[in-house]
């Protein structure tokens, strides 16, 4: 409301008139093109700017896109507890050593030494957790 009243005191007031339009004149004149090559400089900036993204995208695309086939391709790292099953120890009794006709008892203690063999493998795999 008051902004209406001050700028209708504005236009009524010649003395205010007249100082502005005094102050304008005093003012160097401003180039007639003036806008039109400020629009074409700022145009000539955006279109800078697209063509640097634009070239930038395909070089993007071709990293990502190398990035997953290396991951892709590159072997597994190998880990103690990650050997495949066919590594592994045979800890199958082959008919070669003579378990067939020995007894039960000695069987079994081999097989106990073996089992033992085995727990102490996987203990030393997989460490327990320090609690």
């Amino acid at each position: 409301m008051k902004e209406d009243n001050i700028d209708t005191l504005r236009q009524h007031d010649v003395n205010l008139r007249d100082a502005i339009s005094m102050d304008e004149m005093e003012r160097p004149q401003m180039p007639s093109d003036l806008n039109a090559r400020l629009m074409q400089r700022v145009n000539e900036e955006v279109n800078q700017k697209k063509t640097h993204t634009r070239t930038l995208w395909p070089w993007l695309a071709a990293a990502c896109v190398a990035g997953v086939v290396a991951i892709f391709l590159t072997p597994p790292k190998e880990t103690p507890h990650m050997v495949s099953y066919h590594q592994q120890k045979p800890y199958v009794c082959n008919m070669d050593e003579g378990y067939r006709h020995e007894s039960f008892e000695s069987y079994e203690k081999v097989m106990r030494g073996r089992y033992n063999q085995m727990v102490d493998e996987v203990a030393q795999s997989f460490p327990s957790s320090p609690n």
